[in-house]
Parts: C-alpha cells; sequence; structure tokens
C-alpha cells in the first residue's frame, strides 16, 4: 500500500553496501625573492591530483515464503529488485602562483592554472584557467590624511574558473524496467566546463584606532558555456542531452561591519553584521526555450533568455479581473474573503448559491463562489497563458547580526540570521487539500450555516490549477528570521582549580552549552521555510526550494566539557 491500509505484506529485506575512497595528493615548491629592498615576491609551482572511486549496491525483496529466515533465497524472485553504481573520477592540476608585495603598499597576484577531469566528456578533458588581482593600501600613501581612518584598501580581481558537470553527464543513459530498455540522456563527447569569469573590486577600511572595520564587495560572474540539460528531438530516441547551451550573468554585493564595541580589561563586546545579495539571469540561450526542474517535482523553471534564475511558473489562480481573460467581461465576478476572484452574479457573499453555474472561463464553466485559475501574458510571445511566474527562490537579501560577551572566564556568543525575498512551493499544504486534512476544512461548527463553504471550494484550491503542480496559493513567501546559534562557555583557570583535590593537577576546565536553530520568526506555513531538494536538473536545493516532505532543520542542545592537562 502507498497510504495506511489493512493489507499485510510477509516481510520485507532491504540490504545496502556504500563504499567512497578519495586520495588528493599534491607537490609544491616555493620560492622566496628580495628583488629590492621594499619588493617582495614569492612564487610557487604545484601539482594537485584527486581520485575518487565510489562503491553503491543495494538489494531489496518482500514476501518471504517460510518465517524466520530472513534470505533473500527465500522470497518470491519476482519481488527481488537490485541495482548498483560504479563511478571513478580522476582530475589533476598544474598552478603556478606568483605574488609581488612592494613598499607595503600595492599587492600584485597572479595565477596560471591547467586542469583535467575525466568529469568532461573525452574531447575535452584539459582547460586552463588564470587570476589576476591588485590591491592599493591607500591608507599607507603620504597624502592620505583622513582622521579617524587607519587603514583603507582598494582591491580588484579578475579570474576564470570552471564548473564540473554530474558524473553521467558526458554518457549515454538508460532505463531498464521489467526487462525493457528505454534510452534516457544522450551521450556528449564535447561537453566543457562551464566557464566563469569574475570581475570583484572592494575596498576595506578600519576606523577609530580599529574599533570600526568595514568591507564592501562588488561582483560580476558571467558564466558561459553553461551545462544545461536540453531536451532532445523524437528521432533520437533521447529525451535529453547535456550540453553547453547558455551565458549566465550573476551580480553579488557583500557588506561586513565589525565592532568593538567596549573594551575593558576584564570584558569585551563585540559585534558583527554581514550582508549579501545576489541576482542571476540568462542572458543567451543556444537552444530553443525548455522548461526543467528538481526530480520529482515537475518542470517548475524556465530556460530562456532574460529569465531570472530561480522563477518557478505554474498556475494562477484568480485573484483580480486582471487574471480575467481578455474575452471575460468582469461583471458579476468579485473578490471574496479569502482573496480569491470567484463568480457570484452580482449576489451577496451572505445569500450562497453555491452549485450555480457561471460563465466560461479557460473553457470551463465557473461554479458561483469557488476558486478558477486565471492567466497572464507571456513577456516573450505576448499571448495569453495559464503557465505564468508565481515567485522566485532566490533571496532578495540574506543578513546575519551576532555578538561575543566575554566576561573574564565567561563567554557568551549569539547570531541571528535573517533570509527575505524568496518562495517556497509549499507541496505538503497542497497535498493536505487533496486529502481534506488541512485546516481551512475544519470551519465553525457553531457557525450560521450561510457562512460556511461547501467541501468543493476547497477542493477547488487543489484541483484549480492542474493538481500537484505549483500555484501560485501554494509557491509562498518564505522570509524567515532565525536565531541561529546561542553558546554560553566558560573556562576554569589553572588558579581556580588549585585547592580542588584531583583537578589541581589540570591546566584548565572548559564547559560550554550550544544551541543551534531555537526559534524562528515566519509567516510560512509549512514547518520550515529554509528547505529545498537537490537532484534532477536543477542539482541545488538553494535554487530548487521545494518543501518535499523532509524533516525541518532541527533545533539541538550540544554540551561539552574540555579538560587540559
Amino acid at each position: 500500500c502507498t497510504e495506511p491500509c489493512s493489507t499485510r505484506t510477509p516481510g520485507t529485506l532491504w540490504q545496502e553496501e556504500r563504499r567512497d575512497e578519495a586520495l588528493n595528493a599534491s607537490i609544491t615548491a616555493s620560492g622566496r625573492f628580495k628583488l629590492s629592498d621594499q619588493v617582495l615576491n614569492t612564487t610557487q609551482v604545484r601539482y594537485l591530483y584527486e581520485n575518487d572511486d565510489y562503491h553503491h549496491s543495494r538489494t531489496s525483496g518482500y514476501g518471504f515464503a517460510v518465517g524466520d529466515v530472513p534470505t533473500f533465497t527465500n522470497m518470491n524472485q519476482d519481488n527481488l529488485q537490485a541495482r548498483s553504481d560504479l563511478q571513478t573520477v580522476r582530475a589533476d592540476g598544474y598552478f603556478l602562483l606568483t605574488n609581488f608585495d612592494m613598499y607595503d603598499k600595492y599587492v600584485v597576484d597572479g595565477l596560471i592554472r591547467n586542469d583535467g577531469s575525466s568529469l568532461f566528456g573525452a574531447d575535452q578533458r584539459r582547460q586552463w584557467y588564470y587570476r589576476i588581482a591588485g590591491a592599493w593600501r591607500l591608507g599607507q600613501e603620504d597624502f592620505f590624511n583622513i582622521p579617524g581612518i587607519d587603514e583603507f584598501k582598494l582591491r580588484y580581481a579578475i579570474g576564470t574558473a570552471g564548473g564540473r558537470p554530474r558524473f553521467e553527464a558526458q554518457y549515454e543513459t538508460y532505463n531498464v524496467n521489467g526487462g525493457i530498455i528505454s534510452p534516457v540522456t544522450l551521450g556528449n563527447r564535447d561537453l566543457k566546463p562551464e566557464f566563469s569569469t569574475e570581475h570583484e573590486a572592494g575596498l576595506d577600511m578600519s576606523m577609530l584606532n580599529s574599533k570600526i572595520t568595514a568591507s564592501l564587495t562588488y561582483a560580476f560572474n558571467t558564466t558561459k558555456d553553461q551545462i544545461l540539460p536540453v531536451p532532445q528531438p523524437s528521432y533520437t530516441g533521447f529525451e535529453s542531452q547535456w550540453r553547453n547551451a547558455g551565458t549566465l550573468e550573476s551580480k553579488t554585493w557583500e557588506a561586513t561591519l565589525d565592532f568593538r564595541l567596549l573594551e575593558r580589561k576584564s570584558f569585551n563586546w563585540n559585534a558583527k553584521l554581514l550582508y549579501d545579495h545576489t541576482t542571476s539571469t540568462i542572458t543567451e540561450l543556444t537552444e530553443p526555450p525548455f522548461v526543467y526542474g528538481p526530480s520529482g517535482y515537475g518542470s517548475v523553471f524556465y530556460a530562456r533568455p532574460g529569465e531570472r534564475v530561480g522563477t518557478y511558473y505554474g498556475g494562477i489562480f484568480a485573484r483580480g479581473c486582471a487574471d480575467l481573460p481578455a474575452a471575460v467581461s468582469c461583471d458579476g465576478f468579485q473578490v471574496n474573503d479569502d482573496g480569491f476572484l470567484v463568480w457570484t452574479g452580482g449576489s451577496a457573499f451572505d445569500n450562497p448559491q453555491w452549485g450555480t453555474s457561471g460563465p466560461p472561463v479557460n473553457g470551463s464553466t465557473v461554479k458561483w463562489g469557488t476558486p478558477f485559475a486565471g492567466v497572464c501574458t507571456d513577456r516573450t510571445t505576448g499571448e495569453e497563458t495559464r503557465t505564468c511566474p508565481i515567485g522566485n527562490t532566490i533571496p532578495n537579501y540574506n543578513l546575519g547580526i551576532s555578538t561575543t560577551v566575554t566576561y573574564k572566564g565567561l563567554n557568551l556568543y549569539a547570531l541571528v540570521n535573517r533570509s527575505a525575498g524568496f518562495d517556497v512551493y509549499n507541496q505538503p499544504l497542497q497535498w493536505g487539500f487533496f486529502k481534506r486534512a488541512t485546516h481551512p476544512y475544519d470551519q465553525d461548527p457553531n457557525a450560521p450555516v450561510n457562512q460556511k463553504k461547501p467541501l468543493g471550494y476547497y477542493d477547488a484550491w487543489y484541483s484549480g490549477t492542474g493538481g500537484l503542480v505549483p500555484s501560485n496559493e501554494f509557491v509562498e513567501d518564505g522570509s524567515f528570521t532565525k536565531l541561529r546559534e546561542v553558546s554560553l562557555s566558560y573556562r576554569f583557570r589553572q588558579e581556580q582549580l588549585a585547592g580542588v583535590p584531583g583537578l589541581n593537577r589540570l591546566q584548565g576546565i572548559g564547559i560550554s552549552l550550544t544551541g543551534r536553530n531555537l526559534f524562528t520568526w515566519t509567516n510560512y506555513r509549512g514547518y520550515d521555510p529554509e528547505t529545498g531538494v537537490s537532484g534532477g536538473d536543477t542539482g541545488s536545493a538553494a535554487v530548487a526550494r521545494v518543501d518535499g516532505y523532509s524533516y525541518p532543520n532541527f533545533r539541538t542542545w550540544t554540551t561539552a566539557l574540555e579538560l587540559i592537562f
């Protein structure tokens, strides 16, 4: 049974074995050169080798022939399933690094590297990368004299890097079901790494005898040859092929502020603020636009030029006249107390006429007072569509505030984290509507009959836009603030232990209590908005923010005892 039921299964047996062996080795030759009294150079030559072997096998079955014999041979062999995986990855790299420190004011850094990896197509195994960076300690110049500023540094860097594909991307893959082999992914011998070029500029400064330090960074990243799962024509026999098919541009702002708020002989109080904001947009696609998504949750993202990464697409419930097709008049429609645009034919909500048919919308007849699917305008074609942008999974900003207070041997640390402006697909809540097992169905039994809604009204929340697919009702704001960590510790010094028998030989004793994920403030209707699924076409849980019935982040308390000899 896929759900709790009375059917009994006469025993199951499951066995799994995993083994992951990784070997990393490197050799480095380094030299320091004094080119003059005030010009120093450090140069390194390095070779790096990586080896990763992964083995996985799993066998499962059900239906024992006799009891108390838990072996696979004691089962109906038709009920057995077995699978195994073998992955071997080899990579190496050659590096040349050099750094110049001139007059304690100017820093120039350079890197050239050549990387090879078995994850790339057989015809694209090796690639070249570079980095050039410079910094100017402007605060050390004779002409720089701004009161209160102790250090002021400008910096800029440009560098390149390569993103690796998943293991199977270069190979043909097939599904085997019931002895029938079906092609899935077409191989690609020419699969190259994603080639990223990043420009980073920033400044660092300290003020008031280093009581305040600040850092501001702007990064602009262009990733060409993005590795994307491109759908294939039916005549190939394969569903998709991993190709270098797009260009992605990302812009990031980062800021850090450190405060030494109070410093005394036995008391210190520090605080830190961290901020970041990132946007990513597909600027080029060499293949026709296509949809993709995390494994098991549908094609919820759109790959096409001008699209922001992480934009959810799905159905929308009409919430205003603008959501109606152009051919449908808004006469007779009203917005109800749940925010839905519903047809009432002009009658009042306190005089319900449930079951009465209204006009056709999107080819279906709407019912009195019942939510229905709306439309939007596709930004590329300009045509009406029922597949609409309904949210974005990338936060508008992340903010962290931490503080540390120290009094003699006592230390208190706290971290509060804020992530705002992103959306989560709340599929468990949507499934709850399908099963009629969520709170809106529990209407007040004492309410007047004309204030109650029939089951079909709430059933439409699930079925109105096509069932278990994203909609603007269940893709919701996941913004949250978390008390991420609180830690309290105390260290007994040796002189404090001198008079304690059995402990006077210790150098010290430390005790600590740490709590993590203690409180969450959010309007998200699920357990925890900090969720997502990996795998599938997206590969990243940070992009695929789908609440996939996983456990929420646990609240944990940890105690520790440290003995210093």
